[in-house]
C-alpha cells in the first residue's frame, strides 16, 4: 500500500514539474523564425539597422540580458550574430 502511495506521489510531482517547465519556457508563444526580421548594421546606428519599405529603415535599440534574448528578436543578414553587448543587441 505504501509503495502505491509513493508511486502516485512521485508521478504527481513529475506532472507538476513538466507543467512548470512548459510554462517557464513559454513554448506556445515562441515566434516562428520566418517572422523574425533580418537586419544589419550601419555606422550611424548604435543598435541594429532594419530596412523598411523602399529605402527607409529604422535603427532599433533592442535591450537584452543574454545573447539568447537577441536570437528571439532579430537575425543578422550576412553578419555573425546577433550578440548582446552592454545590454543591447548588435550584429
Amino acid at each position: 500500500m505504501a509503495s502505491r502511495a509513493t508511486s502516485l506521489f512521485f508521478f504527481f510531482f513529475f506532472l507538476i514539474s513538466c507543467a512548470f517547465l512548459l510554462h517557464e519556457t513559454n513554448a506556445s508563444n515562441n515566434k516562428d523564425s520566418s517572422n523574425i526580421p533580418s537586419c544589419g548594421s550601419r555606422d550611424d546606428c548604435d543598435g541594429i539597422w532594419c530596412k523598411g519599405e523602399g529605402k527607409a529603415g529604422k535603427c532599433n535599440m533592442w535591450t537584452c540580458d543574454i545573447e539568447e534574448d537577441c536570437l528571439k528578436i532579430v537575425r543578422c543578414e550576412n553578419l555573425p550574430g546577433p550578440y548582446c553587448m552592454e545590454g543591447l543587441c548588435t550584429c
